[in-house]
């Protein structure tokens, strides 16, 4: 059988059990036989709720119930409940029947985590265009001042301004495209025309911060099947943290 098996007695004393049920209650057939229900079964919540089905002399159904096993696995099973009738008309003793359902438990709560997440992407994509919206008009102010600043403290402060303002821009938007993300463009591209186009684009950047920049690209690279802003958003994060790791000036390899 693909369900748990247990046949009780009419003491509730195990009398037979099946390779299922040995899984599911975490107890083999040679340390159960014999034993009651309780004594298999020691958890008192989970008794509680079974014991009132043997009162009366019917089938019950019971779902949703949950237990550990002495293992410490947790189980949610739907469980049967059936009399077996001797010839005087009174039960003889009892057949549970075990069915698993913890898979399906747990693709339930993976689905509701799914949601969740879901839900805190959308949340989070409001959010950082609330955040985007006030960040720009404290960016164009600063940059409004700096225009008329005359001492040189003050313009060092809006640069502080500007520059953390961007910098935050820059983590709103990496925000947003974690929380919607957009379809990926695949076609063929060349990686070294990615790094090159990259590495003008911060020219500037890497001359301020005394960075050298040696490129070592192999000309016999073959196209490959990317989505070259994705390529050039996730090499220019490596380029950033380079020369933030030499702050003091230094040399770039970029090899291919």
């Amino acid at each position: 059988m693909g369900d748990g098996l247990v046949v009780l007695d009419s003491e509730r004393r195990l009398i037979g059990i099946n390779p299922e049920a040995e899984r599911l209650i975490g107890q083999a057939a040679e340390s159960a036989l014999g034993y009651t229900l309780e004594e298999i079964l020691p958890e008192k919540s989970f008794l509680e709720t079974i014991l009132p089905a043997f009162v009366e002399v019917r089938t019950w159904t019971l779902r949703g119930l949950a237990w550990q096993t002495p293992q410490g696995r947790s189980v949610h099973a739907d469980l049967s409940i059936s009399p077996l009738m001797g010839g005087e008309g009174e039960p003889s003793g009892w057949v549970l029947i075990i069915r698993d359902m913890t898979p399906v438990k747990n693709l339930e709560e993976e689905v509701r985590r799914a949601d969740r997440l879901a839900m805190m992407g959308t949340i989070a994509a409001g959010l950082a265009h609330e955040i985007k919206n006030p960040l720009s008009g404290i960016k164009g102010a600063a940059q409004l001042i700096q225009r008329s600043a005359t001492e040189p403290v003050t313009g060092q402060y809006l640069d502080i301004i500007i520059r953390e303002s961007e910098r935050v821009d820059r983590l709103i938007s990496d925000l947003l495209m974690f929380a919607r993300p957009k379809p990926v463009n695949h076609r063929p591209c060349n990686i070294n025309e990615v790094l090159s186009n990259l590495l003008t684009l911060e020219e500037k950047n890497l001359a301020e911060g005394k960075i050298l920049v040696m490129r070592e690209f192999d000309p016999s690279l073959p196209p490959v099947l990317a989505d070259p802003e994705q390529l050039t958003q996730v090499f220019l994060n490596f380029v950033k943290n380079s020369v933030e790791a030499m702050p003091e000036g230094g040399r770039l390899v970029v090899r291919s």
